[in-house]
């Protein structure tokens, strides 16, 4: 993964969530991402969204 930070690009390793993975393996593409500091942890995490192809829902899948 490469990030663009104040003082340059900074390429770091990503281990995925292995669920996550497998979605952008069989087509799912990366959508907006956010950079989160754990203020207690003093840990940085990168929140990212995926793009998923999915079919709409019928009226009779949704319950009320």
């Amino acid at each position: 993964m490469s990030i663009l930070t104040l003082d340059g690009r900074v390429i770091i390793p990503y281990t995925g969530y292995s669920k996550h993975v497998a979605l952008l393996q069989h087509g799912a593409s990366i959508g907006a991402a956010k950079l989160w500091y754990d203020k207690p942890r003093k840990q940085f995490y990168l929140l990212v969204t995926l793009e998923l192809q999915v079919a709409d829902p019928s009226l009779k899948a949704i319950s009320r």
